[in-house]
C-alpha cells in the first residue's frame, strides 16, 4: 500500500530497525508503523528502504527577497530554496557555508538541505 498523503510523525532512535545512524535517515526513503499518542503520530517501527546519495557544496549565492540561492558542488550549480533546508539547516549567514543535499537531477535543485557537520535533529 502506498500511501502519499504526508504528515508530521515522530520517532526516536530506539524505534529504528537495522543501521541506527539517524543523520543517515535525513533524506531517505523509510517504511515505518506508527501510533497515535493524544493528538501526535509517533513512530513505532522505522526502516530505511532506501538511502539517500548526499552531495556536498558551498551557498554562493542568497536572494532573501526569492528566499532561494545557489549551491556550487564539485559538479555543477544548483538551485536551493528556503523550504528545501532541515530543520536547524538554515542560517541567515548561509553565504559562504558548506552544506550537504540531495539532487533533484531532473530540475537540478537541492532538497534535504543541511548545513555540513551537522547532525539531523533526533529526540532522545
Amino acid at each position: 500500500m502506498e500511501n502519499k498523503e504526508e504528515r508530521l510523525c515522530g520517532a526516536t532512535e530506539e524505534v529504528v530497525k537495522g543501521s541506527r545512524d539517524m543523520e543517515r535517515m535525513v533524506g531517505s526513503e523509510v517504511e515505518y508503523k506508527t501510533e497515535k499518542k493524544g493528538k501526535k503520530l509517533e513512530a513505532v517501527m522505522v526502516r530505511i528502504v532506501k538511502s539517500v546519495e548526499w552531495k556536498k557544496g558551498m551557498v554562493t549565492h542568497w536572494v532573501p527577497e526569492e528566499l532561494a540561492g545557489v549551491i556550487l558542488s564539485q559538479e555543477q550549480e544548483v538551485l536551493v530554496y528556503r523550504k528545501e533546508f532541515v530543520p536547524g539547516g538554515f542560517a541567515p549567514d548561509i553565504v559562504g557555508k558548506m552544506v550537504k543535499f540531495k539532487l533533484d537531477r531532473a530540475s537540478l535543485e537541492a532538497t534535504c538541505v543541511a548545513r555540513d557537520g551537522l547532525g539531523a535533529s533526533v529526540r532522545r
